[in-house]
């Protein structure tokens, strides 16, 4: 059995594929994270969303210039050319991300704590949270939109690998 040379090429699709996991991985939790919060611990919304919006500026945001850079350089000095149809795909998938991380939802989990934070000091301390109409509605709005999130790095994970 021959044993395999790393090269700085295969170090890029590493670094590449460990920033998909790590930048995204932690995003397919947040929608059970956000409804578990919701039903049974309310208070901590303030604190579970500014949490993930550390998360997006700290983790995601760097993950995903990451993804960027690497593809970039991936495809520069690859096999493959910018006119393959796995990176006329993948590429605007992730500019979108990339833009949407602090345009919207950093924005959008800051409101929804900020919403949070006003409708529980709002509530009595050992009673029941109520939480406004308006968080609901910027709630479903962000899960909506973090679910279309997903589902397009799971088409940009799809064709990555297949590469059709």
């Amino acid at each position: 059995m021959a044993a395999g040379v790393i090269t700085f090429y295969w170090t890029v699709v590493f670094v590449h594929v460990v920033s998909v996991v790590v930048g995204f991985g932690p995003t397919f939790v947040y929608p059970i994270l956000w409804r578990h919060a919701r039903k049974s611990y309310p208070r901590s919304l303030p604190y579970m969303l500014h949490t993930m919006e550390t998360i997006g500026k700290a983790v995601i945001g760097p993950a995903s210039l990451l993804i960027l850079l690497s593809g970039i350089y991936l495809v520069s000095d690859g096999p493959y050319d910018f006119s393959a149809t796995f990176v006329q795909v993948a590429l605007p998938i992730i500019v979108v991300l990339i833009l949407a991380g602090p345009l919207y939802f950093g924005r959008s989990e800051g409101k929804l704590a900020e919403l949070a934070e006003r409708d529980i000091a709002a509530s009595p301390p050992d009673g029941e949270v109520r939480l406004s109409d308006e968080f609901d509605a910027l709630f479903r709005q962000v899960t909506v939109v973090a679910r279309l999130a997903s589902l397009a790095v799971l088409v940009a994970l799809f064709f990555m690998v297949v590469k059709p």
